[in-house]
């Protein structure tokens, strides 16, 4: 049984066998086409990926590839091409595994990619990674993002340019800056 929502359904009902934990994952599944109707972007999503281009960024999702990619759609947003989804590693969040693999999509080192995160467990799988991470106080409190090196309120007070040399620069201000 392979990535993270396995892992955390077995961290939270360890009473499950797998047989158990792989229905468990098909209802998830179920469910979460059922709910694509209530996905929403969040404010500066749009403008944030249509200052990148497409080969500087990727997903690193606990989500299934499947599941993202409905997501994506819902939103109006095209999915990079390779992304890396909860389905596709052996250990999720808050492991290295997804981002490791995120940089390598991108050609990049850890340390050359800026890690957008919302979720304590995926700053501290980031972090372990050695990316630096940009939190995003969407769906957790700023005190649950502290492990992040810098958290801002919101996606759209993030500001891409690309210089002369095809450098990205971002620019951001920042709740808290933790380096």
């Amino acid at each position: 049984m392979q990535g993270w929502w396995s892992d955390t359904i077995r961290e939270h009902l360890p009473e499950l066998d797998d047989v158990a934990i792989a229905e468990h994952l098909l209802e998830l599944d179920v469910f979460s086409e059922e709910e694509q109707s209530d996905v929403t972007v969040y404010p500066g999503v749009h403008a944030l990926l249509g200052a990148l281009p497409q080969y500087r960024w990727t997903v690193v999702t606990s989500a299934s590839e499947k599941i993202m990619h409905r997501r994506l759609a819902a939103v109006g947003i095209v999915a990079p091409r390779h992304a890396v989804g909860g389905d596709s590693v052996v250990q999720g969040k808050p492991h290295p595994e997804g981002y490791l693999r995120g940089a390598a999509i991108l050609s990049r080192q850890p340390e050359e990619c800026l890690v957008l995160e919302d979720a304590p467990a995926g700053i501290r799988a980031a972090k372990a990674a050695r990316c630096p991470v940009l939190a995003i106080a969407s769906s957790h409190p700023v005190e649950e993002l502290q492990e992040a090196d810098w958290i801002v309120r919101s996606l759209d007070q993030i500001q891409v340019s690309i210089d002369e040399t095809a450098t990205l620069k971002i620019q951001f201000p920042a709740l808290q800056r933790s380096r």
